[in-house]
């Protein structure tokens, strides 16, 4: 518990530190504690002894499990779109393949493992690795977007986006910018009209 609670708290200042975000780097934490307790509990239901080797792979899981998490909320963060389901949309659009890719190449290191005659490497590190892959990829593709969609309200304070903003007092987002480079084409079609007056 000891290691795994210092992996974790790791996990969640390195986090901070990369994205920049408290609350971000707070939901990545979580999905990583979720994906520990999970396949805490698949062992269970698979019939695996917590011993040292399956104490080890929970440790091991948390620096596994945190990619996922952490490029999505990094995709996120780093969104143009103005609601959290348009954000939450753009970054699996953008990264989802990339982490499927990703989650599918660390399973494909273990899916020979099966065939060992080793009880080590034929349950153990196998199914360890599986759950971690599955678990870690559900918690970051699924749950993580979800949540960030839920609690995004807008503002910069939790995104960390610049959103664009209309200086004349209108409203921050999409809406604001329209209004914005109307406003430019019309003050730019004065400029040419007064030009024009002045040339004639």
């Amino acid at each position: 518990l000891v290691s795994l609670s210092i992996a974790a708290s790791m996990v969640f200042l390195i986090t901070l530190i990369l994205l920049g975000d408290l609350g971000a780097a707070f939901l990545v934490f979580l999905m990583v504690a979720l994906t520990d307790v999970a396949i805490l509990a698949a062992f269970v239901v698979r019939g695996l002894s917590i011993e040292f080797i399956s104490a080890l792979v929970l440790v091991l899981a948390v620096g596994f499990s945190v990619d996922y998490s952490a490029h999505i909320a990094h995709a996120f963060i780093h969104s143009d779109g103005v609601t959290g389901d348009d954000r939450a949309r753009d970054a699996l659009a953008k990264i989802g393949k990339s982490v499927i890719c990703g989650g599918f190449s660390t399973w494909l290191a273990v899916v020979l493992l099966p065939f060992s005659n080793s009880y080590l490497f034929k349950e153990v590190i196998f199914w360890s690795m599986t759950f971690t892959v599955g678990f870690g990829m559900f918690h970051g593709m699924l749950v993580l977007p979800v949540l960030l969609s839920l609690i995004h309200d807008g503002r910069q304070w939790w995104c960390g986006a610049q959103y664009p903003i209309d200086r004349g007092g209108g409203e921050v987002g999409a809406k604001s910018t329209k209004r914005s480079t109307t406003q430019d084409d019309v003050a730019m079609n004065r400029t040419l009209v007064i030009r024009k007056v002045s040339l004639v």
